[in-house]
């Protein structure tokens, strides 16, 4: 009996002599060329059967530990990276052994992060993502110190994928994935903003009230404020919305004056104000517009205007 693994194969330890004795008689025949067998999968030896049965699990994952000394920490990593990526290691089926380490030291994560290829990466995740016995706190592991460092270093198809099967799939753990995400200002715009066009109106509402749970300073809000812009454009506009954005933009003001996308979302809430008229008084509004620098400050007024007249 015999199971598939990536580049190699493996077999019962029962099967072994009839196995051999077919290897063997297979070696005394002519080549031949029209073999399905060799053409699909090549030669396969006694000498990688042996090599499959000598692999031993403990061998193969080297002890590591993360310490005070970063040349040890990374002369360690690397040892631990280059068995990952061996081509006869089947990263699947060893994943406990990264999982518990993993638990153990939780910024190895990060680790792996940072050295693994784009590949494995993908390999897995999906698993992680496939795989439901895993527990909370490792998952909060994996969300707070791999996930981010992969996003900041790959602007790739399989970041979008990674923020939309957290979003759907752990939805706890994401709220601590956004945190890490929206502040940390080395991430690119682009990756985020992906993730939110790809998102359904109600989940952009849900996303922008998860944002403004999320204390973030004035240069993190204004590396975001795009996002929220592209999320509040297309959400389902309420009440709680309205005041949810009236928030941000009260709370960001000065830091944004002369930015144009924080124009830009002004200008969109006070479109909406037209219609909702959540406030009875708009001079916190008009104080805003006063100290705004962008080219959105006359249009915001002329909106403002509308709005007072209409009360």
């Amino acid at each position: 009996m015999c199971g598939r693994m990536p580049y190699i194969w493996t077999f019962s330890p029962d099967s072994k002599p009839l196995l051999e004795q077919c290897l063997n008689a297979a070696a005394m025949l002519p080549p031949d060329n029209n073999n399905k067998w060799l053409l699909r999968f090549g030669p396969k030896n006694l000498d990688l059967i042996k090599k499959t049965d000598d692999i031993d699990l403990t061998e193969d994952f080297p002890e590591l530990d993360i310490t005070d000394r970063p040349a040890e920490n990374q002369e360690n990593i690397q040892k631990l990276v280059e068995v990952l990526i061996d081509p006869d290691f089947d990263i699947v089926s060893k994943f406990h052994l990264i999982y518990e380490k993993c638990k153990e030291k939780p910024k190895l994560l990060t680790k792996l992060a940072e050295n693994l290829p784009s590949d494995i990466i993908e390999k897995l995740t999906y698993h992680i993502f496939d795989t439901t016995n895993k527990s909370n706190q490792f998952l909060q592991y994996f969300y707070e110190y791999f996930v981010p460092v992969y996003i900041k270093k790959s602007n790739s198809r399989l970041c979008t994928e990674l923020l939309l099967k957290a979003n759907k799939l752990h939805t706890d753990c994401f709220k601590i994935l956004l945190k890490v995400i929206l502040k940390d200002t080395d991430i690119q715009n682009t990756i985020i903003n992906d993730f939110i066009c790809t998102l359904n109106v109600d989940q952009q509402t849900k996303l922008l009230t998860d944002i403004n749970n999320i204390e973030l300073s004035g240069e993190e809000f204004s590396h975001n404020v795009f996002n929220i812009y592209t999320a509040y454009k297309s959400c389902n506009k309420t009440e709680n919305i309205q005041n949810t954005i009236l928030s941000l933009l009260k709370t960001h003001s000065v830091h944004c004056s002369a930015d144009k996308s924080y124009g830009k979302l002004l200008l969109a809430y006070l479109q909406q104000e037209k219609i909702f008229k959540t406030n009875s008084n708009y001079v916190e509004i008009e104080k805003i517009i006063e100290i705004h620098k962008s080219p959105f400050k006359r249009p915001c007024h002329s909106v403002l205007e509308e709005i007072n007249n209409s009360l």
